[in-house]
C-alpha cells in the first residue's frame, strides 16, 4: 500500500477500499476501511472520518460482528471527542 516514497495516501486507500467493496470482499473491505479511518484520524481529517464511518456498507457489515462494531464505535468515540458533527 505504500508508494515509492513510502507514504500512504488517502486516495490510494480509498481506491483499494472501494475495489474490495465492488468485489464483495467484505473481510478486506473492513480491514482496509479501518486502516483508512485510522489514517484519517491521524491526519486530523475528521470530516472524512465521519463520511467513512457512516457508510451504510460499513455499518451493515460491522453490525454482523460485535468486535467489528466495537472497533467502529471506538473510532466514533475518537472522532466525536475531536470533531462536532450532526452525523455522529
Amino acid at each position: 500500500m505504500a508508494g515509492k516514497s513510502g507514504f500512504l495516501s488517502v486516495e490510494n486507500l480509498t481506491l483499494i477500499t472501494n475495489e474490495f467493496l465492488e468485489n464483495d470482499d467484505s473481510k478486506n473491505y473492513l480491514e482496509c476501511s479501518f486502516i483508512l479511518i485510522n489514517f484519517l484520524i491521524q491526519q486530523g481529517l475528521y470530516s472524512k472520518v465521519v463520511e467513512e464511518i457512516t457508510k451504510p456498507e460499513l455499518i451493515e457489515l460491522c453490525s454482523l460482528n460485535s468486535i467489528l462494531e466495537a472497533e467502529r464505535e471506538y473510532f466514533l468515540g475518537i472522532t466525536s471527542k475531536n470533531f462536532k458533527s450532526d452525523k455522529l
